[in-house]
């Protein structure tokens, strides 16, 4: 039986889920689209508590990073567990943001997404007839 060290991958799901929901958009290495989606990296890490709530419920807000304006929506992805949410904010935190001490737990997930659900409103965007718009922009 050989071992060998250094070969074991972190954040295995969280990878799997972001390259599956997430990098279509924000692209594999989470530089986004200049002028149409927000990078992931080199960003303020501000938002890393809204992180859970964002994927949830997605974004409808306009954004300014790193002096680029960013209108365009994120839906977000409400079929996912806290655990499944846990993952990919955990991946992207550690392997995009450097972040060396990722600190979402399911439970701490879940607390979140049920203190943001309160003060979320509904989606102004019909996904069926908005998503042609969303990828026009491309």
């Amino acid at each position: 039986m050989f071992l060998v060290s250094g070969c074991r991958e972190e954040f295995v799901q969280g990878r799997r889920l972001y390259e599956a929901k997430c990098a279509g958009c924000h692209m594999h290495d989470g530089t986004g689209l200049n002028g149409i989606t927000p990078p992931l990296v080199g960003t303020e890490r501000s938002y890393l508590d809204e992180l859970p709530c964002i994927i949830q419920f997605g974004m409808f807000d306009t954004l300014q990073i790193n002096g680029s304006t960013y209108t365009d929506f994120m839906l977000g992805f409400p079929e996912l567990t806290s655990v499944e949410i846990s993952n990919i904010s955990n991946y992207i935190a550690f392997r995009l943001l450097n972040v060396k001490q990722p600190k979402y737990s399911p439970v701490s997930v879940q607390l979140r997404l049920d203190s943001c659900m309160k003060w979320r409103k509904p989606s102004p965007v019909d996904p069926k007839k908005d998503t042609i718009r969303m990828f026009q922009s491309i």
